[in-house]
């Protein structure tokens, strides 16, 4: 078995995937893709796939309000335990639905740990896979996000619309 990759256009932008089975290994904007799947996986070039094209489909079916869950598993076992576990848990928010960071800290059993949750989250590799646009500030506003603010408001409107 061998990683796959695809790049196309989304409303958001052209993403790039890349897969190893069916494990979803990086979902990257395409100008931070190349340096993150070499820092991640030390690889510097893959093949195009159908596994990985396949996961860009289900990326676009998700955009236009036709999947709200994947068929691909998040490859997370080079990630630290504590991150796993937190990315682990925000999979499970439910679709079109929010928890605050110190709430998803709290489910961890780690209550207080809200900004550690919030730098675990920063290292997700997978953004959609595992929906980290999804947990927002005790306050309501929004917090970070990897790919920008308006990204991760865009993709809330996006679910609200379709839940």
């Amino acid at each position: 078995m061998y990683v796959e990759v695809w790049c196309g256009k989304t409303p958001i932008g052209k993403l790039c995937v890349a897969t190893k089975g069916r494990y979803a290994l990086i979902v990257e904007k395409s100008e931070r893709f190349q340096q993150r799947f070499n820092v991640l996986y030390g690889l510097k070039t893959a093949l195009e796939g159908k596994n990985a094209r396949r996961l860009f489909e289900e990326i676009l079916e998700y955009f236009y309000g036709k999947r709200k869950e994947f068929g691909f598993r998040p490859y997370l076992s080079n990630l630290s335990q504590f991150t796993k576990c937190v990315l682990e848990y925000t999979q499970k928010i439910p679709y079109g639905k929010t928890v605050s960071y110190s709430q998803l800290a709290t489910m961890l059993g780690k209550p207080g740990a809200a900004r550690a949750v919030g730098q675990a989250l920063k290292r997700n590799p997978v953004p959609i896979i595992v929906p980290c646009h999804r947990v927002i500030k005790s306050n309501g506003e929004l917090g970070g996000f990897v790919w920008g603010v308006e990204t991760k408001k865009f993709l809330l409107d996006l679910e609200k619309r379709f839940s």
